[in-house]
């Protein structure tokens, strides 16, 4: 929940300002090439190395504006990238609400389903994506098996070769499970939900691309100097499909400029620039977190930590898992948190402009909430200083016993400070309880549905039924005085009752026992004033 109010205030707080971004058409001999100015040590420039000066940006587009340029620099990459590593929980929890919109419990039920009703995948709650040489030499098997269940991959699994061996296949790396794949047996016989198909087949592809080689992209990157500005033109060029032929339309390519040449047949040369434009943008509020990136932030939430020393300390809670670097929460225990925390009227789950998947902010009082919380709390910092008290206890530097007793000794004080400071959290359209007039009446889930109850419960027990999301006053216990639990009359030992005064919002404390004992308080903050005295 702090993870998510962070970005909430985060966004909401942003304050907008603009960068500039020099575009320039430069034409040498081979022809024109397209080229973004790069900023200089110099320069006024954000955390990101962009632009901040509109002078600045007029001052470079006069200076260099129809000069002489040459190409300085030259480099051409081969970039090889092998197919993803198999299914974790998480990544498959991802993959499945960024493509799919579903919530983080879904897939793991499915693969649930999957792993104990059918039998066609792997134990589904793991947190590693490799697999061992045991593996590899069934693998066959495996794809016998996905032909069976899923008739539309076996164009793709022709076309995939056995004998090569990814580097999802090392032993070494496994944890307590293995990577999610396929298992031998054929689902050809077996009728799966829509659901229950597309996460197998998603787990099936995942296992094919395996066997697929890399895709191989040159990368080039051409460098253009003018009057001491260095200009950038970069080039991506597919020259093997490999694996990425499986998933095609699901890869988002990336965004180069266009160019009117092939950079890599461009050799170094002097030209002029022929035009330069600046492109005033302005700058974006950080994105608010979505169930894909909630999951993949709690896999990695040791970056949200600013003490170094703690962030490593919950880093090195992972160091045996490469999936996971400083993790909160476990495979088998994220997506019940976040279905908790969908639950939470202090959080709001929303469809946005420019988002495929809800949104996850605080509301108002959520803000409030996490305010009047430590920071300790609403960071991992805690979880980072647990990660390393646990270690302790591990190498026998300390105990568990200590570990609790460390414990107590903080809720104690924040409890105390709760008790002597009070938490000033503001209650938006507070409904008063007709019966106290102290607490305020809040929305409660029932085994029968939803009502409305005290939150002084249980010193006021009054409760009223939910009538299309608003507390029904009318109710027949309105009307019903709240015998005391906790006060009682020290003549005759019977419960005292808290009665409204003929003025609106006093009351008074008499005994349940009246008319035979007539013992009276004046009211103090919801309790019978005894150091006041009785009323005469």
């Amino acid at each position: 929940m702090g993870l998510i109010n962070t970005r909430t205030l985060a966004n909401l707080n942003h304050c907008e300002s603009f960068y500039y971004v020099l575009s320039g058409a430069f034409s040498f001999s081979k022809g024109n090439i397209n080229a973004k100015h790069v900023p200089g040590k110099d320069d006024n420039t954000d955390e990101k190395n962009r632009l901040t000066s509109e002078p600045d940006a007029l001052m470079i587009q006069e200076q260099c504006l129809n000069q002489p340029a040459s190409i300085t620099g030259i480099n051409t990459k081969a970039e090889n990238k092998a197919a993803p590593l198999p299914f974790n929980l998480s990544t498959l929890q991802q993959t499945c609400a960024k493509q799919h919109g579903y919530s983080a419990d879904d897939p793991l039920k499915l693969v649930q389903s999957l792993y104990e009703t059918h039998k066609l995948l792997t134990y589904p709650r793991s947190d590693c994506r490799y697999l061992s040489d045991e593996h590899y030499a069934g693998a066959s098997k495996v794809l016998t098996a996905i032909a069976g269940t899923a008739p539309g991959l076996n164009a793709a699994i022709e076309g995939g070769n056995p004998q090569l061996k990814h580097k999802a296949f090392n032993g070494s790396k496994i944890t307590a499970h293995h990577a999610i794949i396929p298992t031998e047996k054929s689902g050809a016989s077996i009728t799966l939900s829509p659901k229950e198909r597309t996460v197998y087949e998603l787990v099936a592809k995942s296992f094919v691309a395996l066997f697929y080689p890399a895709s191989v992209r040159d990368k080039t990157r051409l460098k253009i100097d003018c009057q001491g500005r260095v200009f950038v033109a970069t080039q991506s060029n597919m020259t093997a499909q490999g694996w990425e032929v499986l998933y095609r339309g699901e890869i988002e390519e990336e965004r180069e400029s266009k160019q009117e040449l092939d950079l890599r047949e461009v050799s170094k040369d002097t030209g002029t620039n022929q035009s330069l434009d600046i492109d005033k943008k302005k700058t974006t509020p950080p994105k608010y977190f979505v169930e894909s990136s909630l999951l993949a932030a709690m896999t990695r939430a040791a970056k949200f930590i600013e003490d170094p020393t703690l962030r490593a300390a919950l880093e090195a809670k992972d160091k045996d898992n490469a999936s996971e670097s400083g993790s909160i929460g476990t495979e088998a225990t994220r997506a019940a948190i976040l279905k908790k925390l969908a639950n939470n009227p202090l959080i709001t789950l929303s469809t946005e402009k420019g988002y495929k998947e809800k949104v996850w902010k605080t509301t108002e009082q959520g803000q409030e909430f996490c305010a009047l919380l430590p920071k300790e709390i609403v960071a991992p910092d805690t979880s980072a200083l647990w990660a390393q008290k646990q270690q302790a206890i591990r190498a026998g530097e300390s105990t568990v016993e200590a570990f609790v007793s460390d414990l107590d000794d903080y809720l104690a004080l924040r409890i105390s400070d709760v008790k002597t400071n009070g938490v000033p959290i503001t209650i938006k359209n507070k409904i008063s309880c007709p019966k106290c007039q102290v607490g305020a009446l809040v929305k409660r889930k029932g085994k029968h549905g939803p009502f409305w109850a005290c939150n002084r419960y249980p010193e006021c027990k009054s409760h009223y039924p939910d009538d299309n999301g608003k507390p029904n006053l009318e109710d027949k216990n309105k009307s019903t005085l709240a015998i005391s639990e906790t006060e009682f009359c020290k003549q005759c030992g019977k419960p005292l009752i808290r009665r409204p005064a003929k003025k609106a919002g006093v009351f008074w404390w008499g005994c349940s026992g009246y008319p035979k004992c007539t013992i009276r308080f004046f009211d103090q903050n919801g309790k019978p004033d005894r150091d006041k005295g009785e009323m005469r």
